[in-house]
């Protein structure tokens, strides 16, 4: 072969690479990704801006680790095709970054400390997803008031951040207005927070000081472990002298507490698919040189995966103690009211009225609700049908199943379903909103 065809040849092979990255460049958008990988919501985060990504993509991931202070690329908007970003900053380096940039990019759950005064009007280039922190506070506090307890207490963050704050003001609010008194634990002064061991004393002394039992709500789940570990080596048994309550869900953390922890899934995934959606749209929006105008998503709900560090009920009369023991056990067997009293060798009228005097709710109540909760863990985290989650719940129908659900949670199987799965179907899209500005 000649050198001039060969020349040719590798002359042409340029030219074809050359044009394929271009092609990529110009018709596969870009988006960087800004979060850290270590944290179960991130995770949970990511998996939700990857299943959009499969539902309407296709997308370059560039995934950007917080805390490494990797540089973000074409920050000033100058990227080859279309370029976005996905942003959840855990630290001021990171949001100093993201303050700079000149692309589309979508905070989720920005925190005070590092976008203050952030407004959107004005930041025409930012959009913003907002978790509902007050609800995962009611969430808690609803939960843990289910088991009788006579004093609760909420533990903030160590870092201060907004999310914690309000999860801890509308759980308090919460308890207080059942009647009942809630100690709360403020983050600690800024000199402890630069010396870890020395909050933690602090925190271990509080907590060896509150009134027992007592069911304790912390403000994440990393918090949570750092509790219960203070209970281990204070000799505080848990959950019979404290119950402890975190939130994320992080099943491998949640596992290797002892005893394991009780915690609140977050939509975290469905918030990762809201905020694709709506950077999508944005991108979608600035190739024509417009805006999109309602730029602020919310990301609402959320459910308690127990385990055995709430598994407790604090109820003084033997026989309500024991009815409750028994329902846990059997709730998913099928059983009704006759089967409790029977095993407890008591009237019915005899045990309704207990059970109304202690937990101002009826046997059948509590059979529901044992049963929901299941319903609820094998609804978010299983693909089984309704007809095939309804007998092992303990019902024999899902029609019936359904009804009994909305009554205790407000809304429906498949509402709850969608709310706490990712997957959206693709005529549910919103279109770009061109209308009128929402500020911040």
């Amino acid at each position: 072969m000649s050198r001039k065809r060969i020349l040719g040849n590798a002359n042409g092979a340029t030219r074809f690479a050359s044009n394929r990255i271009e092609l990529i460049q110009n018709s596969i958008p870009l988006v960087v990704v800004l979060l850290q990988t270590s944290l179960k919501v991130c995770r949970d985060v990511l998996e939700g801006i990857h299943q959009y990504e499969r539902l309407y993509g296709p997308w370059r991931f560039h995934i950007i680790e917080d805390y490494y202070n990797e540089p973000i690329p074409w920050r000033d908007g100058n990227a080859p095709g279309t370029f976005g970003m996905i942003v959840f900053a855990q630290s001021r380096e990171s949001a100093k970054l993201v303050r700079s940039v000149r692309c589309p990019a979508v905070l989720i759950d920005p925190v005070d400390e590092y976008f203050p005064g952030l407004n959107l009007a004005q930041s025409q280039n930012f959009g913003m997803l907002k978790y509902d922190s007050s609800e995962v506070g009611r969430i808690g506090a609803r939960f843990l008031l289910d088991k009788q307890f006579s004093h609760f207490a909420y533990i903030d963050d160590a870092t201060g951040f907004n999310w914690s704050r309000s999860r801890g003001d509308a759980f308090c609010q919460t308890i207080q207005e059942s009647g009942r008194n809630c100690h709360r634990y403020h983050v600690s002064p800024t000199k402890e927070r630069r010396h870890p061991e020395q909050e933690l004393d602090r925190l271990a002394a509080w907590i060896r000081a509150l009134p027992k039992p007592v069911a304790i709500m912390a403000a994440r789940d990393i918090r949570a472990r750092q509790v219960l570990n203070i209970c281990v080596s204070e000799g505080i048994s848990v959950p019979h002298q404290a119950a402890v309550l975190g939130v994320d869900n992080d099943v491998t953390l949640c596992r290797a507490t002892w005893p394991p922890l009780s915690s609140i899934q977050m939509e975290s995934k469905r918030a990762g698919f809201l905020v694709s959606e709506l950077l999508a749209n944005m991108m979608q929006m600035s190739r024509i040189g417009q805006t999109v105008a309602n730029r602020l998503v919310h990301c609402e709900g959320g459910f308690v995966e127990e385990r055995a560090s709430t598994d407790s009920l604090c109820v003084e009369n033997k026989w309500v103690s024991s009815a409750l023991e028994y329902i846990k056990i059997n709730a998913e067997q099928g059983i009704g009211v006759e089967d409790v009293v029977h095993f407890l060798c008591i009237s019915r009228r005899q045990l309704e009225t207990l059970f109304k005097v202690h937990l101002d709710r009826t046997i059948v109540t509590e059979i529901n609700r044992v049963r929901c909760q299941k319903a609820c863990s094998l609804l978010a985290n299983t693909d089984l049908s309704m007809a095939e989650i309804a007998p092992l719940c303990g019902y024999d129908n899902e029609s019936y199943m359904g009804k009994v659900f909305k009554k205790v949670f407000g809304q429906t199987m498949s509402s709850f379903r969608r709310r706490n799965r990712v997957i959206v179907p693709r005529g549910q899209r919103r279109e770009p909103d061109t209308s009128s500005e929402e500020g911040v």
